[in-house]
């Protein structure tokens, strides 16, 4: 059998660099994938809320409902949350009153299976208030009000539909809610 003559190559080494670069582009492809397909709400950005009236920080008692703003300026609050303090100046219905802060009403509306007697809402009482401030046109989206109540709204700009009231004691905790 005839010999064969194999010649060997000398064997070229991949340089260091192209090592180190391979590395750094599989780290970040690792981590653009991680980044993409990451469901954990910790580091997920929070999505801002609506809520812009009368809002409070974690510590200390809940701000003034700024009335004068609201009143003031409706066309910047309808539709959005509010929430503060404020005093009842009447209560006029089972599920209607007005508040007061700094000489400025604005009339609240109990939501849907509320009623001035659930909560016990008085003249002079200091109240927190969570609800929405809504154009006096969209009155109808309060079921069941009654006639006192719609004939207050018919006259406003705009009134709070109250999602929660509590009631305040003069040193700021909850009495009822």
């Amino acid at each position: 059998m005839p010999e064969i003559d194999i010649q060997r190559q000398p064997q070229r080494s991949v340089p260091i660099w192209l090592w180190i670069a391979g590395a750094i582009l599989a780290a970040l492809l690792i981590w653009g994938l991680i980044e993409a397909f990451d469901n954990d709400q910790a580091t997920a950005p929070q999505q801002p809320t609506e809520r812009v009236a009368g809002e409070r920080g974690e510590i200390g008692a809940p701000e003034a409902l700024p009335l004068a703003t609201i009143v003031g300026t409706p066309n910047d609050y309808f539709g959005k949350d509010v929430r503060g303090t404020a005093t009842v100046a009447e209560v006029t219905s089972d599920r209607g009153f007005w508040v007061e802060n700094q000489g400025q009403r604005a009339f609240v509306v109990l939501g849907e299976g509320m009623t001035e007697r659930d909560v016990n809402i008085t003249q002079g009482q200091q109240v927190l208030i969570e609800g929405t401030y809504m154009e006096s046109a969209n009155m109808g989206q309060v079921p069941q009000l009654e006639q006192d109540a719609q004939n207050v709204i018919q006259g406003e700009t705009g009134f709070i539909r109250a999602n929660s009231v509590d009631i305040l004691e003069q040193r700021g905790q909850q009495q009822a809610q």
